[in-house]
């Protein structure tokens, strides 16, 4: 028999129910039979006993001396699947577990003395206004009796909340020192339209403050940050709930909090909540330069890649806020869309021959890439960077990207001869040029072989002979990189971003528009290749590059994505 000295406490989540062999008990881990004729009865009636107020002993004392046994019986095999957690004696014997005991019961063996440490923190709220009562109210309501209101010059801890009206050097003071160790901070911010909670900041939490704050303005117009509080007080009596139950969390210490690496997220409009992660900026920091020895190929980028990337995907703190790509067209090739507010071009767009899936994951790769190059200044010369699904394939993505520039510079300096490439000669790339036909452009395939036999000029031209969209690739072999190219320029035209060639760089329309001769020997169509690696299409040793691994600690939790930069290094040859 167990401890009598212990008082038994069954579940709150547990249901007894009448079965022809006994008795069923459902709680909210398990579901068991406990037989007998008199299961059923002797369960329903011990319901009311087991409530953490008596302990063993003092329970088997109300039954008759012969049934004592039985009953002791039953309590063990309810204890046995945990339906019944065994508590330390409440400190006043024979009182019942009030409301929050009661719920703390079903985690911890001192229900009375967890909650004890809850209801006498000291937790401080810094601010004033109507946020500040709002927040002392609530937490006054849910038991917390030891909550003041100080000054922001004033804090010790240590539990802190900051209200929406405490200014962003004040803030930011506070949070040094809960990163220092002193104390633990829960902030709260406020934009014109949202409230954003969390996350813990202090000691062994991961995030910090500042990072934080630069993830909410990545989303969000710089003036809509740092705004007066918010005046209603339904939002901030909600925000103030959730405010006192992820503190009793944390102080309690029975369940996770919901913000040691996240935020609560209010739009203030709709009281709508939700939970976002947000993702860190980007720095060189911790930057690694790793060894690339997977094959050229690509990684695969299907459906459980896709679920894990779209955890980027959040309107306040992600890299990306909302996907747009549900009205593109997905013929010939399936295309994706995110918006972000970021980079000037507002949104990341991904195709694929493939799967949407697919798509998907190369625009967010792509939103990835565009935020780490927008905060990133890397070493060396100039610099190409590119998120992949691990380091293998960032490194190779950024790598063929850089050996795209280098060569596209080469090209372009070169008064070689300019020939024709062959259009690619598959199904798929059939219908992709019938589709170019369709709209009346024209598919112009370029390169100077003698400069470079893995880099393809393309443009898609109208009926007048303007380029109405172009691209560049260097691939493994000349029939990869005219793919590619094919599949850039339909891409741009389907979604809609082709018209003009304002941005040709110099040179590059008179390769394009200007006479070419047919090509021949390796490339042409009939004489296979042999792959090269970037770093043999760029013509240069690997002593001669750059590449770092420059994937943010805080994204790695979140996906398989890696984030590297490849740089030719000054003096190595490079002509761009």
């Amino acid at each position: 028999m167990s401890d009598p000295a212990l008082a038994p406490f069954l579940r709150g989540d547990a249901i007894i129910l009448k079965h022809p062999s006994g008795a069923v008990v459902k709680d909210g881990h398990s579901s068991y039979l406990v037989r007998g004729d008199g299961a059923y009865n002797w369960l329903s009636s011990m319901v009311g006993l087991l409530d953490g107020s008596r302990t063993l002993g003092e329970l088997l004392d109300v039954f008759p001396e012969e049934l004592r046994k039985t009953a002791a019986g039953l309590i063990d095999a309810l204890a046995t699947q945990e339906t019944v957690r065994w508590l330390s004696r409440p400190s006043d014997p024979g009182r019942q577990l009030d409301d929050l005991e009661a719920f703390l019961a079903n985690w911890t063996e001192d229900p009375v003395g967890t909650a004890q440490s809850f209801r006498t923190a000291r937790i401080e709220v810094v601010g004033e206004g109507l946020d500040v009562v709002a927040l002392v109210r609530t937490l006054r309501d849910n038991g917390a009796t030891g909550v003041v209101t100080v000054a922001a010059d004033e804090v010790s801890g240590p539990w802190v909340v900051a209200a929406s009206s405490v200014t962003e050097e004040d803030l930011l003071g506070i949070a040094g020192r809960a990163e220092a160790g002193e104390l633990t901070l829960l902030p709260l911010v406020a934009l014109d339209d949202a409230l954003i909670l969390g996350p813990f900041i202090g000691s062994g939490y991961p995030c910090s403050l500042r990072d934080v704050l630069s993830a909410v303005r990545r989303n969000t117009e710089p003036t809509h940050v740092g705004r007066a509080p918010v005046s209603a007080s339904a939002p901030l009596d909600l925000m103030g709930v959730h405010v006192a139950f992820e503190l009793f969390r944390e102080i309690a210490g029975v369940l996770p909090s919901q913000l040691s690496e996240r935020v609560c997220v209010m739009d203030v409009p709709s009281l709508d909540m939700h939970l976002e992660q947000p993702v860190l900026p980007f720095s060189t920091a911790g930057a690694t330069t790793p060894t690339p020895s997977g094959p050229e190929t690509p990684a695969s980028v299907q459906d459980p890649v896709l679920d894990s990337l779209m955890a980027l995907m959040a309107p306040r703190t992600g890299l990306v806020s909302r996907v747009e790509d549900l009205d593109l067209p997905q013929e010939p090739l399936f295309l994706a869309a995110f918006s972000h507010a970021w980079s000037g071009s507002r949104r990341s767009v991904g195709h694929s021959r493939e799967s949407l899936a697919a798509a998907r994951c190369e625009a967010l790769l792509d939103a990835v890439a565009q935020a780490a190059a927008s905060a990133v200044s890397p070493a060396g010369g100039l610099a190409s960077v590119a998120a992949g699904v691990d380091a293998d394939d960032a490194a190779r993505r950024a790598g063929w990207a850089q050996a795209s520039r280098v060569l596209t510079g080469r090209v372009l300096a070169s008064d070689s001869a300019v020939a024709v490439v062959p259009l690619p000669a598959d199904p798929l790339s059939d219908v992709v040029v019938r589709f170019m036909t369709s709209r009346d452009l024209t598919v112009r395939l370029r390169a100077r072989p003698d400069v470079s036999d893995r880099l393809v000029l393309g443009a898609a031209t109208d009926p007048t002979g303007e380029v109405v969209a172009w691209a560049a690739q260097a691939a493994p072999t000349l029939d990869d990189a005219a793919s590619r190219v094919l599949d850039s320029l339909a891409a741009s035209v389907q979604v809609g971003t082709a018209g003009g060639a304002g941005d040709l760089p110099p040179g590059l329309g008179e390769v394009l528009r200007g006479s070419a001769q047919e090509l021949r020997g390796a490339g042409a169509g009939d004489t296979v290749q042999e792959p090269v690696t970037w770093e043999e299409a760029i013509g240069l040793t690997s002593a001669r590059t750059r590449v770092v691994d420059i994937t943010p600690a805080g994204l790695v939790p979140l996906t398989a994505v890696r984030v590297c930069s490849v740089s030719t290094e000054p003096g190595s040859g490079s002509d761009d």
